[in-house]
């Protein structure tokens, strides 16, 4: 199921996160925001541009920029399941 796939990606993105993988990280998370909230065009332009940055411009992520994409990550989840 689409909740399952979603606590996965969740799970990786935290394993990613832990071992410094941070590109990785942020296709998880821009993963679960293409399944859950295709509609929110800030939050994806914003986890796209983290993602390209990191993977290809070799930036490195603040912690406050990790814990930010996660929260959002976490908001967007919790309205997608009370939407149900």
């Amino acid at each position: 199921s689409l909740s399952e796939l979603v606590q996965d990606a969740l799970h990786a993105a935290q394993q990613h996160r832990l071992d410094g993988d941070f590109y990785s990280y942020y296709r998880e998370l821009t993963r679960v925001a293409e399944w859950i909230a295709a509609d929110d065009v800030k939050l994806l332009a914003n986890l796209r541009a983290r993602t390209q940055a990191v993977g290809y411009g070799g930036a490195r992520p603040t912690e406050d920029e990790l814990n930010g994409d996660q929260r959002a990550i976490e908001r967007v989840i919790a309205r997608w399941k009370e939407q149900g």
